[in-house]
């Protein structure tokens, strides 16, 4: 895992439990939705390097054709 890639990670599941918490105490609407937002980027920007190309053997998986 690249170092970007790890600290996207790492972020990912830090904002991850930020959300958990903030649905656990009721948090406003707000910081839950920005939460939420954060949540979807980092999703996409963690699997950034996985092949979406369905005819591909590594579909959905590190590709080195990517």
């Amino acid at each position: 895992m690249s170092g970007d890639r790890m600290q996207t990670q790492e972020l990912k599941n830090r904002v991850e439990q930020a959300l958990q918490h903030a649905e656990s105490v009721s948090a406003d609407e707000e910081a839950v939705n920005r939460l939420d937002m954060m949540l979807m980027v980092l999703t996409e920007k963690a699997k950034e390097n996985v092949c979406t190309n369905q005819k591909c053997p590594h579909y959905n998986k590190k590709c080195k054709m990517r």
